[in-house]
């Protein structure tokens, strides 16, 4: 008799230990309404005492594997309460996003872990909308060149 696969759960204050990090990518005719959203968004974080560790916007192909330009506002953090204030900022931007699309992803590795920081990408992530376009070969190109 065949068993099948068994679950493996995990406890996100083991797994997702190092925070979170929220995109928003778009393309030119998005800009003013994208940055709108970005400004709002910083206002309220800090209504609500949600301080990011750093904020920024980049051009396309500027920040890893996101092929369009966008914004990002990082959590990085080792404390285990972010787990319980990120819902706040992930319902603002459900209700004010305007149609545009954002990609959170949380951040399980430490520096220099490629294939840690790969899987945050792909497993511990969710979009609100439509996913972004990802390179995600961004991860393996440097997996690859470690490798040689």
């Amino acid at each position: 008799m065949k068993t099948k696969h068994q679950p493996i759960w995990k406890d996100p204050r083991d797994t997702l230990t190092r925070g979170f990090h929220i995109h928003l990518d778009f393309i030119d005719e998005q800009e003013t309404l994208a940055l709108a959203i970005f400004d709002r968004f910083l206002s309220y974080l800090l209504s609500e005492d949600l301080r990011p560790t750093s904020t920024r916007l980049y051009a396309p192909g500027e920040n890893g594997p996101h092929v369009q330009r966008g914004w990002e506002v990082k959590f990085e953090t080792r404390d285990p309460r972010i787990l319980d204030r990120i819902g706040i900022a992930i319902a603002w931007l459900m209700c004010n996003r305007q149609n545009l699309s954002v990609f959170i992803h949380a951040v399980s590795w430490e520096e220099g872990d490629i294939a840690e920081e790969l899987k945050a990408h792909e497993r511990y992530s969710f979009s609100l909308g439509n996913s972004p376009e990802l390179n995600l070969n961004f991860f393996s190109d440097q997996l690859d060149n470690d490798i040689i």
